[in-house]
């Protein structure tokens, strides 16, 4: 049960792999309604001005689902998690509330980060075939792209094995096959 001052955040991409924050429980489950895609451009981690990377963010999606993880953050911490997260997150990322359906079917409203149409770095479609050869030749500060996304990939097929993200699947074979 979360305390009063806590909030809940939800990871659906780095955050399950690296989640470099501190938390008082981390809770499996769902968002519905959206899906995920390489759409956000990163010139800040995963690329750089000028040649921008791809990372993950959440687009809507009629019957669309997305595993994660609901991160609890206490209120003692709180302001430390979001000046954590707003480096981590920046470059176009904005809160956003959601629905977190947790494994046992408990519903928590959740905060997410999520790169929306509001920011010149939101895409909101880009062919995959453009986006794997994308991924293939960027880096950042944070390192390669192809390291983001085969991070996200195994974080999901061992962490989430019902999710079966055929986007996210896809892509990573097509930069496979691309290398």
């Amino acid at each position: 049960m979360a305390s009063e001052d806590s909030i809940w955040i939800f990871g659906y991409a780095s955050l399950i792999w690296k989640p470099n924050i501190e938390y008082l429980q981390k809770k499996r489950g769902k968002v519905r309604g959206y899906m995920r895609r390489f759409w956000q451009e990163s010139t800040d981690h995963r690329g750089v001005p000028g040649a921008p990377g791809r990372v993950a963010t959440l687009v809507k999606s009629e019957g669309g689902e997305v595993w994660g993880y609901a991160f609890e953050i206490s209120g003692n911490t709180k302001k430390k998690v979001f000046a954590d997260l707003a480096v981590r997150e920046k470059c176009g990322y904005e809160l956003v509330g959601v629905s977190f359906y947790s494994e046992s079917g408990e519903e928590i409203k959740a905060q997410c980060y999520m790169g929306t149409e509001n920011n010149p770095e939101f895409l909101s479609y880009e062919e995959i075939q453009h986006t794997a050869e994308v991924i293939t030749k960027s880096s950042g500060h944070s390192g390669t792209n192809r390291e983001y996304l085969e991070k996200l990939v195994v974080a999901v097929k061992e962490v989430f094995p019902e999710e079966n993200d055929e986007y996210l699947n896809a892509l990573s074979e097509m930069v496979r096959e691309m290398v």
